[in-house]
């Protein structure tokens, strides 16, 4: 019995030149989403997609890592050229973002 694969998304066309990178920190994790001007989410995730398990998801270094990874992957894929942050929470993970 064969399985099929399942079929992939298209890749969204997405010229994104300025957009809003919303942190939310708290106790246990931190969560980076990039967005447009009008709100619409283009990319995100958090710390546990780089590999970052328990206590150590909220880290400033881990927030560090994945808001460089995002800001690195929007650059390159949507042509991001100028970006605004929104912080929210207070976990330790804010202060990773803005070295």
């Amino acid at each position: 019995m064969a399985t099929t694969a399942a079929p992939r998304k298209k890749k969204k066309n997405i010229k994104l030149p300025t957009g809003v990178l919303h942190v939310h920190t708290s106790f246990n994790n931190t969560i980076v989403t990039l967005s447009d001007l009008q709100g619409n989410k283009v990319i995100g995730g958090g710390t546990g997609l780089k590999g970052f398990k328990g206590t150590k998801q909220s880290t400033p270094y881990a927030a560090e890592v994945l808001t460089r990874d995002l800001i690195k992957e929007a650059k390159d894929n949507f042509g991001l050229k100028q970006i605004s942050i929104i912080a929210k929470g207070l976990g330790l993970g804010r202060d990773g973002v803005f070295k």
